[in-house]
């Protein structure tokens, strides 16, 4: 064991960044997991180039299942975001002569990237002459980013003309649960760490206790629920397409033949809280991964 993890500690010791850290204890929480079980599990295989998976399991008649483990955690404890909506504030606050009260709704975790962007469509409405013109008017405008929306934005003029960046109770209100998992999901597969094909490819997801859950994680990949009238007056339910499977990056779906979801991860992992989502195009089968968790250590293939 000090051995095949003699990076680990140092990577535990370095890493102050509290999302990274618990993301390998629930890496290392799954290898112990199958190793208990008496499955052969690998820790950290290289894959393409410089790339490295988190796990790697031997399957029957020579193939190979790689898995890449991650943690989706509530929105208050991610910390990029927050600093990042703290930078939009601060430079939202210094446009010069702003006469608006500025409210985000934000959707999805706000990066870097996001965050420049946002703030750059943001001078650019300001600057319009098409924003409130009377007291009593608002106008919200939502901004895309990569096809996604990533902030809807009120804009209202201030009684005394000082703008101003604010939020509901001073602060800015995260839009939904579903939001912050798919931007997570689309970032995991614009890296996308798991090799090519023959090997086979599974991301497997913790969901932190006590936060989200596979409905959530559904709606992330399949898109909005939303509830259509029809000409003779029934309802039916339909998604927007704006799920990461209707996304570009999206593609790359096609590689991935599982999605297993932990929701409230604990010392024994049961069939209540591990769901499995797999790729109907895939060369897994359902009952093949689950196995690997919960069948009898005897009766694994």
């Amino acid at each position: 064991m000090p051995k095949r993890f003699s990076g680990l500690i140092g990577k535990f010791k370095m890493d102050r960044d509290r999302q990274n850290t618990i993301s390998r204890i629930y890496q290392l929480h799954a290898f112990c997991v199958l190793q208990r079980r008496g499955v052969i599990c690998d820790w950290e295989p290289p894959t393409v180039g410089d790339k490295r998976a988190d796990l790697h399991i031997p399957l029957s008649k020579g193939r190979e299942l790689f898995l890449e483990a991650f943690t989706v955690f509530p929105m208050q404890d991610d910390r990029i975001h927050d600093e990042q909506s703290d930078w939009l504030r601060v430079q939202v606050n210094k446009i010069p002569n702003l006469a608006y009260m500025v409210c985000p709704w934000f959707q999805g975790c706000l990066t870097e990237k996001r965050a420049k962007f946002l703030l750059e469509a943001m001078k650019r409405d300001i600057a319009s002459g098409e924003l409130p013109k009377r007291l009593d008017e608002r106008i919200e405008r939502t901004y895309m980013y990569d096809d996604l929306p990533v902030a809807k934005v009120e804009y209202e003029l201030s009684e005394d003309g000082e703008g101003l960046f604010s939020g509901p109770g001073q602060s800015t209100s995260r839009e939904n649960d579903a939001a912050h998992i798919k931007f997570k999901l689309l970032d995991k597969l614009e890296k996308f760490q798991l090799p090519p094909r023959p090997a086979l490819s599974g991301f497997l997801m913790c969901l932190e206790t006590h936060w989200g859950d596979f409905v959530d994680v559904v709606d992330a990949l399949k898109g909005n629920p939303k509830i259509a009238v029809t000409p003779n007056g029934q309802f039916r339910d339909i998604r927007d397409p704006n799920g990461v499977i209707h996304h570009e990056k999206g593609s790359n779906l096609a590689n991935l033949d599982c999605i297993i979801v932990v929701e409230q991860p604990s010392n024994d992992w049961t069939r209540k809280n591990t769901r499995f989502l797999m790729n109907e195009q895939g060369f897994l089968v359902r009952d093949e991964v689950e196995n690997l968790f919960f069948s009898k250590p005897e009766e694994l293939p």
